[in-house]
C-alpha cells in the first residue's frame, strides 16, 4: 500500500434500481442499464485519499447482496460499508435488512443524500484537482476514468456517485484507524 498512515476506510455502495426511463434511453443508446457500483476509499493522516478498489456489477438483488457481503469479507471489518438511502419507509426496510440480514458484523449504515449527483460529485472533484487524491491501479480502473472523463454527459455516473460518497463519509466523519 502506498499509505502507511491510513486512518479510516469505507466501501460505498451505489445500488442500481430496477429499469427506469433513464436506463430505457440507456439501452436505447448503446450504454445499457445502471450498474451497482462499489467503491473502497481510504483517508490518510496526511489528509490524501485514495481509491482502492471498485466493483461495477449488474446483478439481480440477491446477486448484489452477495457481492456486497463478499466485498465486506474482503476489505475486513475495519472497513466501514455505507450506501444511499433511498427515500421513505423503503429506503429504512432496506437499510434494516441488510443490517440485519446482509452485513451483520460490519459497520454499515445508509446515508440520506440530497441534490443532484454532479452536486454531489462536486467536494469529490476538488480534491482530485487539488491533487489529493490517488488511484490504485486495477483491473476496474480504465472504466472508473473513463467514466469519469465523461462526467456529467455520460451514460453512467455510478461509480462516480459511489466515489463521492466514500469521500463524502470520510471527510466528514471522525477519524478511526483500521
Amino acid at each position: 500500500h502506498p499509505f502507511p498512515d491510513v486512518v479510516r476506510g469505507v466501501r460505498y455502495w451505489d445500488l442500481a434500481a430496477t429499469e427506469d426511463s433513464a436506463d430505457r434511453a440507456r439501452s436505447r443508446a448503446g450504454g445499457g442499464p445502471a450498474y451497482t457500483a462499489g467503491v473502497r476509499m481510504v483517508r490518510t493522516a496526511r489528509g490524501f485519499y485514495c481509491v482502492e478498489h471498485i466493483l461495477r456489477i449488474r446483478k439481480d438483488p440477491a446477486g448484489v447482496e452477495e457481492a456486497m457481503r463478499r466485498m465486506a469479507d474482503t476489505d475486513g471489518v475495519g472497513t466501514e460499508v455505507r450506501q444511499e438511502r433511498e427515500g421513505g419507509s423503503a429506503g429504512k426496510l432496506l437499510e434494516s435488512h441488510m443490517l440485519r440480514n446482509v452485513l451483520q458484523g460490519f459497520a454499515y449504515s445508509g446515508e440520506r443524500v440530497t441534490g443532484s449527483k454532479a452536486a454531489r460529485v462536486a467536494a469529490f472533484a476538488a480534491q482530485v484537482d487539488g491533487g489529493n487524491v490517488y488511484l490504485l491501479a486495477g483491473a476496474w480502473t480504465e472504466a472508473f476514468l473513463e467514466e469519469a472523463t465523461l462526467f456529467p454527459d455520460g451514460p453512467y455516473k455510478d461509480q462516480m456517485d459511489a466515489a463521492a460518497g466514500a469521500y463524502r463519509a470520510l471527510a466528514t466523519g471522525g477519524v478511526r484507524v483500521r
